[in-house]
């Protein structure tokens, strides 16, 4: 730096601190550069953050001086917001976003009153990979039409869905996400590398509406998502285990059944649900669910042929599942 170009940084800055940090950020800028940046940090008294990006090192090696100017002048509409400032710094962002990229993101993050998740949609690593400008401010607006969720959020975010799923099947995950309650199972199918790597999109939306049908139920859900099972069934197969599960009430030992290796090894779709269902239950659960006398004569026919005329029966004594 000429002698003259440090008179002059002298002349302008009285803080002896920040003039030493502008003597050494900028040792290599051409003086017209370096005269254009102060005046604009000078006509914004100085302010810590301007300052900031005028002596990041990131900032100095990926963007031009007229590209810092316009940062600085887009964190100064943000009144220099935290995380308008931390877009502006970012390295990521610097390095994947050109400097109409950024500033659109820090333009974008102030539409939408500085949001946490908006923000870290705006930085994300793998957002910033995967994604172009465009299609990661759309999945900002589409954040903001299901209410800034964090599920919605975390499926913005998903690195395996960013990299297997094209940002319409994205969006169309976050869709059947809210028609699915926002329910925290669902999301976890959406995100489970085993299903985006078994299961095309539309089987993936299949699974994750099921899942919906079978009251979010956490075996169910495990059904949708286990590997034995995405191995040795097809999605139809797969929904029908599940659906089987919802009719024994989600039983424990049904479940088993259905995620069991032997039995998916050596079973068809059909003899395995057909075992399911035999799965024994306490006498009292079958009276509770008969709704007809017609329907309890057939009950104790079925009785009278797994037990014997003559067995004493309680509420507790096992007997086959009736429905």
């Amino acid at each position: 730096m000429k002698i003259e170009t440090m008179e002059y940084l002298s002349d302008e800055i009285t803080d002896i601190n920040l003039l030493k940090k502008m003597l050494v950020a900028l040792d290599k800028i051409y003086f017209e550069d370096i005269e254009e940046l102060i005046k604009t940090l000078k006509e914004y008294d100085y302010n810590e953050n301007a300052c900031e990006i005028a002596l990041n090192s990131d900032v100095l090696e990926k963007r031009t001086i007229e590209g810092q100017i316009k940062l600085i002048k887009a964190l100064k509409k943000c009144n220099y917001h935290e995380y308008a400032n931390e877009i502006a710094l970012n390295s990521d962002v610097l390095e994947k976003r050109n400097p109409e990229g950024q500033i659109k993101l820090i333009e974008v993050l102030k539409e939408h009153d500085y949001n946490k998740y908006v923000y870290e949609v705006a930085v994300d690593k793998e957002v910033l990979k995967y994604r172009t400008i465009e299609e990661q401010i759309k999945l900002i607006e589409v954040l903001k039409e299901h209410d800034y969720n964090k599920y919605v959020y975390k499926v913005a975010v998903d690195k395996e869905v960013l990299e297997y799923k094209t940002i319409e099947e994205q969006i169309k995950l976050m869709e059947t996400l809210k028609e699915c309650d926002y329910n925290e199972n669902v999301y976890r199918i959406v995100y489970s590398s085993l299903v985006l790597k078994y299961k095309t999109m539309e089987e993936q939306i299949k699974l994750m509406e099921t899942l919906k049908e079978c009251d979010y139920n956490e075996n169910a859900y495990l059904i949708a998502v286990n590997l034995k099972v995405l191995d040795y069934r097809t999605t139809k197969e797969q929904i029908k285990l599940m659906k089987a599960l919802k009719e024994c009430d989600y039983n424990e030992n049904v479940y088993e059944i259905a995620v069991k290796f032997d039995v998916l090894q050596k079973l068809g779709i059909e003899n395995q649900i057909e075992l399911m269902k035999e799965i024994k239950v306490c006498h009292v659960e079958n009276i509770e669910k008969i709704s007809s006398l017609t329907e309890f004569k057939m009950y104790l026919k079925k009785l009278k042929e797994e037990l014997g005329r003559n067995t004493d029966v309680n509420n507790y004594t096992k007997v086959l599942r009736f429905k």
